[in-house]
């Protein structure tokens, strides 16, 4: 699988109307990955664009962080209680990687 490899910064603009855009980057590779933004004047929409933004730039930490928890399960063994969260971080990853749960 390919993607831009992390860190992913964010880098806030401040547009019209109080609004905010949020540019994630992958700064080695000078390219954007995301620009989240949503067109509303309330303090809390820019706080949902924000926060939006963390969990993309958060994405492949958490993707490859998700991937070696599934690892080392399979590995030691999935526990019977753990087996629901197994298969959900499972469809998770498939979603990642290839579009589909």
């Amino acid at each position: 699988m390919k993607y831009s490899p992390s860190p992913w910064n964010i880098e806030e603009h401040e547009g019209h109307a109080r609004s905010y855009r949020f540019v994630i980057c992958a700064p080695n590779y000078d390219n954007r990955v995301a620009v989240v933004s949503l067109n509303g004047e309330a303090r809390g929409d820019n706080d949902i664009a924000r926060a939006n933004a963390r969990l993309i730039a958060a994405a492949p930490d958490l993707l490859d962080s998700l991937i070696d928890l599934v690892d080392y399960l399979e590995y030691m063994g999935v526990p019977e209680d753990c087996e629901g969260k197994y298969e959900d971080a499972m469809s998770a990853i498939d979603m990642a990687i290839k579009g589909e749960k």
